[in-house]
């Protein structure tokens, strides 16, 4: 009877111990064995027993342990990213949650973007929107623009980690993550039927692909037109006076085949085309040049130089020095090595001494091609210390013949036309893989090409519409006209039996003359270390000038039609 009473008062304890383990009322437990020796790995954990069930803790559930509550992850710091330029600092904040801010001068705008696959796309609050290339590292966000232009932004402030994730999961995408498939939705779990979805696409319409090209975004600086296609890639483009497209088989459409491209275009107002392959042709497209350059046709209002460059300049207030620099700032900003580079020099130098109403005058045998000649030559004007004559001609001042002056305005863009097998024969650079195989038809020459006519030389400067029946029917062109440095506006009529030369290869830096070039060994490009300082560094800068001034257009903070340069 004793024993009988310790066990009872033993089991009590027992009962009384799990109950004060689980939580549970006593009620709840009405287990009658006791726990067995051989318990699980987890028997030190608390068990919940239904009413009316045995304690066995082979049946049992075990009480889930609470999990401890995260410590809230703190937000990044807005990455601040800034690119000082002489006119100003222009800053991009890009927040953590997907909100940006972009201020240059006294505008700052507004918007939201996004960064995946290495693109960033912006989107403002006033409806303008920008998409670009980009690479990153810790110091600097670099922006990747067509036509080779590129934009280092400097991280000032915050972090770059979140613009360097994986592309597939860009950590400011965790506060509105993509839809995905619900766990508990068989539809949404399943793998589609890989046969029926190819199936599906063998017996659907094909989709219509007719759409035709959609430029984005077309602005000028100075008189050089940016063209990027939303849309599509452009065969190729025409500029009209007309609202309507000239008919698909005439000269004016100019072989281009990219999305993006730059044009020299002197100042007018502009209808812009672009055509695809198919030839398919985009909505007319406004462009209104206002370069600021002259365009002394002729040498309208000229004189030729009778005293030299340099004494001429300072009795103006200024210097050879001062003209080159800005001949060089002129056709870097239009781009070294491109025939906008090229042609933007010859016209900077006419416009500026057209400006002063002076000329660099023709001079027989006047080569102005040597490995360290750059620039205006100051001595230009002065007097020969003896007369030079060539076919019944006597020249008394030093100046330029039509070879050296196109050699010349190459060379200011960093293109070299010396070379050991052409000779005075420069149209012949431009020859790919047999001698004039880049000849072309007299009304199908671009900016930047050349044109022969026994042994004289020309470069064309731009197609022009002279009669406004909105088809081009005669060439800007620059040349030596004796006595001027000018620039002349000749008729395809005039100039259908002289030989044009296209000179992509050289702009490309191709062809089988060019292993011939002078001073350089095998290019056509002058390497930047070769240059005078001034022009190298013009080079060095434009390149980031022209992204960021697309960058700035394409955020909203300076106009996107403006045709004056923010520089």
């Amino acid at each position: 009877m004793k024993n009988k009473a310790l066990r009872s008062i033993a089991w009590l304890l027992v009962l009384l111990l799990l109950a004060g383990c689980t939580g549970q009322p006593l009620s709840a437990l009405n287990g009658t064995e006791q726990v067995a020796a051989n318990t699980p790995a987890d028997a030190d954990a608390p068990y919940s027993v239904d009413a009316g069930d045995e304690l066995n803790p082979e049946t049992a559930t075990p009480i889930p342990t609470p999990e401890p509550t995260p410590e809230p992850t703190p937000t990044p710091a807005p990455l601040v990213l800034t690119c000082a330029q002489k006119v100003g600092t222009f800053t991009l904040t890009l927040h953590y949650d997907g909100r940006y801010e972009a201020a240059f001068a006294d505008k700052t705008v507004r918007g939201t973007y996004t960064a995946t696959d290495g693109v960033l796309s912006l989107s403002g609050e006033d409806g303008t929107s920008d998409t670009v290339a980009y690479t990153v590292d810790e110091q600097a966000l670099t922006l990747l623009y067509p036509n080779q232009t590129a934009l280092v932004l400097s991280v000032t402030d915050g972090t770059t980690v979140f613009l360097s994730a994986a592309a597939d999961a860009p950590v400011w995408e965790e506060t509105n993550p993509p839809a995905t498939p619900d766990s508990n939705d068989a539809e949404a779990s399943e793998p589609a039927d890989q046969t029926e979805a190819t199936d599906q696409t063998e017996t659907d319409e094909p989709i219509d692909a007719g759409e035709p090209p959609v430029i984005g975004i077309a602005y000028v600086d100075r008189a050089i037109v940016t063209v990027e296609l939303k849309t599509g890639v452009a065969a190729d483009y025409c500029f009209t006076c007309l609202d309507t497209p000239p008919a698909d088989d005439v000269s004016d459409w100019i072989p281009v085949n990219a999305a993006a491209f730059r044009v020299f275009k002197i100042d007018g107002d502009y209808n812009l085309f672009v055509r695809d392959a198919q030839g398919r042709v985009s909505d007319p497209y406004p462009i209104a040049v206002r370069s600021g350059y002259t365009y002394p046709i002729r040498a309208e209002g000229v004189t030729s130089l009778r005293t030299s460059l340099k004494k001429a300049l300072e009795q103006h207030g200024t210097t050879v020095e001062a003209m080159n620099e800005a001949i060089w700032a002129d056709a870097a900003a239009a781009g070294a090595y491109t025939r906008e580079g090229i042609v933007t020099a010859a016209v900077s130098a006419v416009s500026h001494q057209g400006a002063l109403g002076i000329s660099v005058p023709y001079q027989a045998h006047g080569a102005y091609q040597g490995e360290h000649d750059w620039g205006m030559n100051p001595d230009w004007g002065s007097k020969l210390s003896e007369p030079v004559s060539q076919n019944g001609a006597t020249y008394y001042y030093r100046g330029v013949q039509c070879v050296g002056a196109i050699v010349w305005a190459y060379k200011q863009a960093g293109i070299n036309l010396s070379n050991e097998e052409t000779g005075w024969e420069i149209g012949r650079n431009g020859e790919r893989e047999k001698k004039n195989d880049n000849h072309v038809k007299f009304n199908r020459a671009k900016s930047g090409d050349l044109v022969q006519s026994g042994g004289h030389f020309l470069m064309i400067v731009d197609r022009v519409d002279s009669d406004g029946d909105g088809l081009a029917d005669a060439y800007i062109t620059y040349e030596m006209w004796a006595p001027y440095m000018a620039l002349l506006q000749l008729t395809f009529r005039t100039v259908r039996s002289r030989t044009f030369y296209n000179m992509d290869a050289v702009f490309e830096n191709e062809g089988r003359n060019r292993k011939h070039a002078r001073f350089w060994t095998d290019t056509y490009h002058i390497p930047e270390t070769a240059m005078p300082e001034a022009m190298a560094a013009s080079i060095d800068a434009s390149d980031g000038l022209r992204a960021l001034d697309r960058l700035l257009r394409g955020l909203g903070l300076i106009d996107r039609e403006d045709a004056t340069a923010w520089r």
